[in-house]
This record gives C-alpha cells, sequence and structure tokens, in this order.
C-alpha cells in the first residue's frame, strides 16, 4: 500500500512540476516573441515615417507602401490587445470600488465585451504568430523599398500638413494623396489636351474633402496652377453663362446627386476652354460618377479598424506615452471598436480624453458611450455612423453630461458658419458637462480645425418644445442628426 501512494504522490509531484516548467517556458516564449514584434514594429515605423516625408511618383512603391502600413497598424492591434486586455479587469475593479461608480461599471464593462465580441478580433497566440510572419516577409523583402526611398525627393512638411495628417485621420491617405498629386502634376496625354478628369469616391465623412484641402494646400500644386477653382454642383446647370480665367487651372467640384450627360458636357466643354493644363477633381460618394474619369478614380474607404485603433490612440494620449497608462491604453483599444471608424466622433472624444488621463474619466466615458450605441440599437435598430449616413436623427442622451430634449439639424461645413449670430457651444463642452445646452435655438460646433482657413462642422439644434413640460427628474432624450 505504501509502495502505491508512493508511486502515485511521485506521479503527481512530476506532473505538477512539468506544469510549471511548460507554464515558465510558454511565458518565456511569449515573452520573447513580443519584445521581437515590438523590435520589428519599431523598424517598419522609421522606414514608413521615411516614406511619407518622400514624394514617392512610382505606383509599385506606393503599393508596396500601403501594404506596408496595413502589416505595421495590424501587428500594433495585436501587439495591444494581448498586452493590455488583461489589464482592462483590474482597471474595472479599480473603478467599481469608487462609491459614486460601483453600481454600474461593473456590468457595464461585461455587457460591453460580450457585444465587442463580434467586432474584435481575440488577441490569441494565433494572431501574435501571425503578425510576427507577416512583419518579418516584409522586412526580409524591404531592403530594396529601403534602396529606391533613399532615392526619392525629400518634402518639407509645414504644420499645416502636419496638422491635416494627425487630426484629420489621415495616415492612410499619403498613398491616396500622392496619387492625386502625381496625376494633377503630369501633362495632358488626351487629344487636343482636354483637361483630365479625377474623381475622388468615398461614403460618408471618410477625408474626401479633406485630403482635396491637403492637395490644394500642397506648395507644388499652388505654384503648378495659377488659380484653384472651387465650383459649386449648382452652377453646372448655368455653367455657359459664367466666365473662368483662360489660365491652367484646378477645378473642384462636388456632386450630391448625379448629373445629366447634356449639363455634363456644357461643362467640360466650358473648362476646356481655360489655359492648357487644367485639371478637374470631383468629389462624390456616388459610384456611377466615374463614368466621367480618364483618370483612374481615387477610391476612398474607411480607415481599417487596426489603423483606426492606433490614430485614436495616438489623438487621446497627445504628448504623453501610452506605455505609462496601460489602463487607459486597454480602455482606448475598448472604445475604439465601439466607434464605428467614426472620424468626427474620434476626434470629439480623443480630445476630451486626452485632457483628463485619469482611469475612472475614460471608464465613465466608455460607459455612456456603450450606453448611447444600445439607445441607438434599441430606437433605430443601427450603429449611430450607419444612422448618420443616412441623414437620420441620433440619440445622445447618455453621451451628453445635461440630456435635454433638442433635435439637431443637418450639418453645415466651412469657414464662415457664424452668420446665425445664435448660441454656440462645442460637443467636446456637452460631453464633460462644462457647458450645458441652451434653452433656445443653438449652435453645437461638432468640429473645428486649429489652423487657417478654421473650416468648422457645426448643427443648428432646435427645442423640442413638446417635451418641455416634463419633470424634471425625468430622463430626457437629445437627439443629433
Amino acid at each position: 500500500m505504501e509502495t502505491i501512494t508512493s508511486a502515485a504522490t511521485s506521479d503527481l509531484i512530476s506532473r505538477a512540476l512539468s506544469f510549471l516548467i511548460d507554464k515558465f517556458t510558454n511565458r518565456e516564449c511569449m515573452e520573447e516573441k513580443v519584445q521581437r514584434l515590438q523590435l520589428l514594429l519599431l523598424r517598419v515605423r522609421t522606414v514608413i515615417e521615411e516614406a511619407d516625408g518622400r514624394c514617392i511618383t512610382n505606383s509599385g512603391m506606393l503599393m508596396q507602401l500601403k501594404l506596408l502600413s496595413e502589416r505595421m497598424y495590424r501587428g500594433y492591434y495585436v501587439l495591444e490587445n494581448f498586452k493590455y486586455r488583461p489589464i482592462v479587469q483590474s482597471a474595472g475593479q479599480e473603478v467599481s470600488s469608487s462609491p459614486t461608480l460601483a453600481s454600474s461599471f461593473g456590468a457595464s464593462i461585461k455587457r460591453f465585451r460580450m457585444m465587442s465580441n463580434s467586432t474584435t478580433r481575440s488577441s490569441t497566440v494565433d494572431d501574435l504568430d501571425g503578425a510576427l510572419r507577416s512583419l518579418e516577409t516584409m522586412v526580409d523583402t524591404m531592403k530594396e523599398f529601403v534602396m529606391l526611398i533613399g532615392g526619392c525627393e525629400r518634402v518639407c512638411c509645414n504644420p499645416y500638413d502636419t496638422y491635416l495628417y494627425l487630426d484629420n485621420f489621415m495616415f492612410s491617405r499619403y498613398v491616396e494623396k500622392q496619387h492625386v498629386l502625381n496625376t494633377l502634376l503630369q501633362k495632358n496625354f488626351n487629344n487636343q489636351g482636354a483637361p483630365a478628369i479625377l474623381p475622388i469616391i468615398g461614403g460618408h465623412k471618410v477625408g474626401k474633402r479633406t485630403l482635396v484641402s491637403q492637395i490644394c494646400s500642397n506648395e507644388k500644386i499652388r505654384s503648378h496652377f495659377s488659380s484653384i477653382l472651387h465650383i459649386s454642383e449648382q452652377v453646372i446647370s448655368r455653367i455657359e453663362h459664367e466666365k473662368f480665367p483662360c489660365v491652367r487651372t484646378l477645378v473642384v467640384i462636388e456632386f450630391m446627386l448625379d448629373v445629366n450627360e447634356d449639363d455634363w458636357m456644357k461643362f467640360y466643354s466650358c473648362v476646356s476652354g481655360m489655359g492648357e493644363g487644367t485639371k478637374v477633381i470631383i468629389i462624390s460618394r456616388l459610384e456611377k460618377l466615374a463614368r466621367f474619369a480618364t483618370v483612374k478614380p481615387i477610391h476612398m474607404k474607411l480607415l481599417s479598424q487596426e489603423e483606426y485603433s492606433y490614430l485614436f490612440k495616438v489623438l487621446a494620449f497627445g504628448s504623453a506615452n501610452p506605455e505609462d497608462y496601460p489602463q487607459l491604453s486597454s480602455i482606448g483599444n475598448e472604445l475604439s471598436t465601439l466607434m464605428g471608424r467614426s472620424c468626427i466622433i474620434g476626434n470629439v472624444l480623443a480630445d476630451v480624453l486626452r485632457k483628463n488621463l485619469n482611469t475612472q474619466f475614460w471608464f465613465h466615458v466608455l460607459k455612456r458611450y456603450k450606453g448611447t450605441l444600445e439607445n441607438n440599437m434599441l430606437l433605430f435598430g443601427d450603429h449611430p455612423r450607419s444612422i448618420a449616413c443616412k441623414d437620420r436623427p441620433i440619440d445622445i442622451t447618455k453621451l451628453i453630461y445635461y440630456p435635454a430634449p433638442f433635435q439637431i439639424l443637418p450639418p453645415h461645413v466651412g469657414c464662415d458658419v457664424s452668420a446665425t449670430q445664435l448660441p454656440r457651444v462645442t460637443f467636446g463642452d456637452l460631453i464633460v458637462g462644462s457647458a450645458a445646452p441652451p434653452k433656445e435655438m443653438f449652435e453645437l460646433m461638432t468640429w473645428e480645425s486649429r489652423l487657417p482657413p478654421y473650416s468648422k462642422i457645426v448643427r443648428i439644434c432646435v427645442q423640442n418644445k413638446t417635451q418641455n413640460a416634463a419633470p424634471l427628474r425625468k430622463k430626457r432624450r437629445g437627439v443629433v442628426a
């Protein structure tokens, strides 16, 4: 009997030791993989930043740069999910210890995890191995690419370019920007020097106007074209009565609706009478307008989730190092998966979070945005970004600090949007509670650029007077269109 007991004990001890050794070995192996991935990402990011400062005209190099960028964002996404996802549990416990927040955060985070499982990739060992393999392959084959970059002309970035690059979600748009620049700066090869037509096609708020704005501010473009002319689609029907300068001109026109062939031919004939080398950029959501292209159209899509997450954290942390705030990094990852890759709400929330690097505050914003999603799914059956694309109202009751019964009209985009003389509040102020919605009609400034031409996205808000008689303690609903 003692022999059997001794053998069983020895076997159990052997298995336990084997388990501990395997666990320790696996941990060392994973730490080594994480370090390798970090070093690879540093090398790739260095190459991408150097390429962004060069004028690349080779289409093959641009495609290679785009692929390299995608692999880098994927690598950062996997790395941060692998490193920081366990921290969100301890962060949730820290917030739950607060007397004012304990009643709501625990359940909120659990529900959040259930919802985000369908929209995020799990940061497993397979993801880590896959990111490593893909980056190692790219690094092994980019030696020639690096040599070719060294022969490209260096571009001096002014503060305006840097601002557009960061605050307008232009991270993945370098390739599109360079394609547009190459098209505009080359000679027209059409018969009799007819103007080249370049459509830029993309969905709602993917950065079409921002890309064109950056193109128009480029020093090479401004020196190449004698005039840059922005035309509204309403001018098309009476274009033959308009007078345009007979100089090399860059014409930018945005179409919300389709245009008939006769009106287009009148417009094209008029533009053809401008100076030699004139080019036309079409901005539209409509794919059918690509039929007017004389060169390959530019198609713009939403940022990938990996790139959106990376960019959102760059904006949310500002000059702070995310490595110093692992809990906030985890919360930022979680929040970025909920926003539907919306550039505007991403900018608004990043600006709010950057001003208060506090764990409880970030969790509070996460909870409120999660509640906003739940409300819109219940009321309208869709994500707020999808609802906005259809020009329908969005419920923001749980997102703003002082909920109020108001409705918001479609946005106005431009430089001079203050002619109404209405009271104005910013979206960020409503979220943090530094301002309450005025009782009468007012302007809600969703976004404002911080450098010339100081473009703004402003929405007119109207009180819903049918709800004004509701008791003060009753929850009121804020709706944004």
